[in-house]
């Protein structure tokens, strides 16, 4: 079952409130207050996500293994995309992005191309964000 990202929200406040509910760490393991720190800060990260789409300044700025959400204008599937480096196209000065898919295999993206035939998210968005979000 997939969540959305409000539901994941409110499943980590829950799990948060819980914890200090029960006394937190009684026994004092450290693995039990690394995770619920873990789990506090992950809850503090996604509160503050907005679900946007990146501009390209930001996409030339991302680092390698982060996810971000790839959208091809005419398709309905959006899907993450790991980022994978840039590079200068053999032969060319056109700069592009690659990223790795969920299957393994490799999408190249123009940066010309920006906004116009694809672009990047911050997170998985819904309809009503991607059609509120104009194309160039």
């Amino acid at each position: 079952m997939e969540m959305t990202r409000e539901e994941v929200i409110s499943a980590l406040k829950i799990e948060v409130k819980d914890f200090y509910e029960n006394n937190g760490n009684e026994l004092g393991d450290d693995s039990v207050v690394m995770d619920i720190t873990t789990i506090e800060n992950a809850l503090a990260l996604l509160e503050a996500q907005e679900t946007r789409v990146l501009t390209m300044d930001e996409v030339k700025n991302l680092n390698r293994n982060e996810v971000v959400w790839l959208e091809d204008i005419g398709k309905a599937e959006i899907i993450p995309g790991i980022v994978k480096g840039r590079q200068v196209w053999p032969f060319t000065t056109m700069q592009v992005t690659n990223f790795m898919r969920y299957d393994g295999c490799t999408i190249t993206s123009y940066d010309g191309d920006y906004n116009i035939r694809w672009r990047a998210w911050t997170s998985l968005p819904t309809e009503e964000e991607r059609g509120a979000a104009s194309w160039e």
